[in-house]
Protein backbone atom coordinates (compact mmCIF):
# COMPACT_ATOMS: atom_id res chain seq x y z
CA UNK A 1 0.00 0.00 0.00
CA UNK A 2 2.84 2.15 1.13
CA UNK A 3 4.21 1.40 -2.89
CA UNK A 4 0.89 2.32 -4.60
CA UNK A 5 0.66 5.81 -2.45
CA UNK A 6 4.33 6.80 -3.43
CA UNK A 7 3.54 6.08 -7.22
CA UNK A 8 0.66 8.26 -7.24
CA UNK A 9 1.95 11.14 -5.36
CA UNK A 10 4.66 10.85 -7.63
CA UNK A 11 2.38 11.03 -10.58
CA UNK A 12 0.34 13.59 -9.09
CA UNK A 13 3.75 15.48 -9.01
CA UNK A 14 4.30 14.92 -12.02
CA UNK A 15 0.68 15.94 -13.19
CA UNK A 16 1.28 19.46 -11.55
CA UNK A 17 4.69 19.94 -13.00
CA UNK A 18 3.07 19.64 -16.37
CA UNK A 19 0.09 21.72 -16.33
CA UNK A 20 2.33 24.64 -14.16
CA UNK A 21 4.48 24.14 -16.37
CA UNK A 22 3.67 23.96 -20.00
CA UNK A 23 0.40 26.20 -19.86
CA UNK A 24 1.92 29.66 -18.75
CA UNK A 25 4.80 29.12 -21.45
CA UNK A 26 2.02 28.43 -24.40
CA UNK A 27 0.60 31.81 -23.38
CA UNK A 28 3.81 33.82 -22.38
CA UNK A 29 4.34 33.13 -25.99
CA UNK A 30 1.84 34.63 -27.75
CA UNK A 31 2.15 38.37 -28.00
CA UNK A 32 -0.84 40.48 -28.41
CA UNK A 33 -1.57 42.63 -31.44
CA UNK A 34 -0.92 46.54 -30.02
CA UNK A 35 -1.25 49.49 -32.63
CA UNK A 36 -2.31 50.14 -36.41
CA UNK A 37 -2.75 47.02 -38.81
CA UNK A 38 -4.17 46.93 -41.76
CA UNK A 39 -7.13 44.16 -42.33
CA UNK A 40 -7.25 42.92 -45.73
CA UNK A 41 -10.00 41.05 -46.73
CA UNK A 42 -11.08 38.91 -49.54
CA UNK A 43 -13.74 36.35 -50.57
CA UNK A 44 -13.78 35.13 -54.51
CA UNK A 45 -12.98 38.47 -56.97
CA UNK A 46 -14.13 40.75 -54.01
CA UNK A 47 -11.22 42.85 -51.82
CA UNK A 48 -11.70 45.11 -48.85
CA UNK A 49 -9.45 46.69 -46.76
CA UNK A 50 -9.83 49.05 -43.73
CA UNK A 51 -7.43 49.99 -41.19
CA UNK A 52 -7.73 48.35 -37.28
CA UNK A 53 -6.19 49.60 -34.12
CA UNK A 54 -5.77 47.21 -31.38
CA UNK A 55 -5.08 48.42 -27.81
CA UNK A 56 -4.23 45.58 -25.08
CA UNK A 57 -6.83 45.31 -22.46
CA UNK A 58 -5.64 42.29 -20.60
CA UNK A 59 -3.16 39.35 -20.65
CA UNK A 60 -5.26 37.45 -23.46
CA UNK A 61 -7.29 40.23 -24.59
CA UNK A 62 -7.20 43.30 -26.88
CA UNK A 63 -10.03 45.59 -27.94
CA UNK A 64 -10.08 46.70 -32.00
CA UNK A 65 -11.40 49.71 -33.64
CA UNK A 66 -12.06 49.45 -37.48
CA UNK A 67 -12.89 51.87 -39.58
CA UNK A 68 -14.95 49.04 -40.96
CA UNK A 69 -16.82 46.04 -40.38
CA UNK A 70 -16.05 46.31 -36.39
CA UNK A 71 -15.53 49.65 -34.07
CA UNK A 72 -14.91 48.74 -30.37
CA UNK A 73 -15.12 45.26 -30.11
CA UNK A 74 -13.00 42.65 -28.03
CA UNK A 75 -10.37 39.51 -29.26
CA UNK A 76 -9.74 37.06 -26.85
CA UNK A 77 -7.06 34.73 -27.02
CA UNK A 78 -8.27 31.20 -26.86
CA UNK A 79 -5.33 28.62 -27.57
CA UNK A 80 -3.37 29.85 -30.50
CA UNK A 81 -6.10 32.09 -31.65
CA UNK A 82 -7.86 35.60 -31.24
CA UNK A 83 -11.24 35.34 -31.75
CA UNK A 84 -14.38 37.80 -31.91
CA UNK A 85 -18.02 37.32 -30.78
CA UNK A 86 -20.50 40.24 -31.64
CA UNK A 87 -23.64 41.17 -33.08
CA UNK A 88 -24.72 44.08 -35.39
CA UNK A 89 -27.18 44.85 -38.18
CA UNK A 90 -26.99 45.03 -41.90
CA UNK A 91 -29.44 46.05 -44.33
CA UNK A 92 -32.09 43.76 -45.51
CA UNK A 93 -31.64 43.55 -49.71
CA UNK A 94 -34.91 42.72 -49.89
CA UNK A 95 -36.76 45.26 -47.64
CA UNK A 96 -33.78 47.12 -47.22
CA UNK A 97 -34.84 47.01 -43.18
CA UNK A 98 -32.38 47.00 -40.21
CA UNK A 99 -31.39 43.06 -40.32
CA UNK A 100 -29.54 42.29 -37.50
CA UNK A 101 -26.48 39.76 -37.81
CA UNK A 102 -24.42 37.69 -35.58
CA UNK A 103 -20.69 38.70 -36.32
CA UNK A 104 -17.68 36.11 -35.86
CA UNK A 105 -13.96 36.59 -36.52
CA UNK A 106 -10.93 34.66 -35.50
CA UNK A 107 -7.06 35.06 -36.32
CA UNK A 108 -4.31 33.32 -35.72
CA UNK A 109 -1.45 34.90 -33.18
CA UNK A 110 1.46 34.10 -35.26
CA UNK A 111 0.47 34.49 -38.62
CA UNK A 112 -2.38 37.13 -38.17
CA UNK A 113 -4.38 34.92 -41.19
CA UNK A 114 -8.21 34.78 -39.93
CA UNK A 115 -11.95 34.46 -40.84
CA UNK A 116 -15.03 36.16 -40.79
CA UNK A 117 -18.65 35.39 -40.59
CA UNK A 118 -21.56 37.21 -41.05
CA UNK A 119 -24.68 35.53 -40.31
CA UNK A 120 -28.70 36.62 -40.54
CA UNK A 121 -30.55 36.57 -36.90
CA UNK A 122 -33.88 37.13 -38.34
CA UNK A 123 -35.63 36.20 -41.34
CA UNK A 124 -34.69 38.60 -44.64
CA UNK A 125 -37.20 38.17 -47.63
CA UNK A 126 -37.32 34.76 -48.32
CA UNK A 127 -34.36 33.68 -47.04
CA UNK A 128 -34.22 32.33 -43.81
CA UNK A 129 -32.65 33.23 -40.64
CA UNK A 130 -29.34 31.95 -39.83
CA UNK A 131 -28.10 32.24 -43.12
CA UNK A 132 -24.57 32.84 -43.62
CA UNK A 133 -24.50 36.34 -45.71
CA UNK A 134 -20.37 36.79 -45.93
CA UNK A 135 -17.92 34.76 -45.11
CA UNK A 136 -13.96 36.14 -45.95
CA UNK A 137 -10.42 34.86 -45.74
CA UNK A 138 -8.11 37.80 -44.38
CA UNK A 139 -4.68 39.40 -43.42
CA UNK A 140 -3.58 41.81 -40.53
CA UNK A 141 -0.10 43.16 -41.43
CA UNK A 142 1.04 45.58 -39.27
CA UNK A 143 1.64 49.37 -40.34
CA UNK A 144 4.99 50.59 -39.00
Amino acid sequence: MIRTTGKLAAGAACGVLFVLGTAPAAQANQEAPAGRYTFSAQHGPSQRTATWTFTPCGPTCVSVDGERWLQNGEFHLAGDRWEYKGQGTMDCPVTHAPLPVSKTASFDAVTLAGQWTTVTLEQCGRGPAGGVVGQWDFQLTKIG
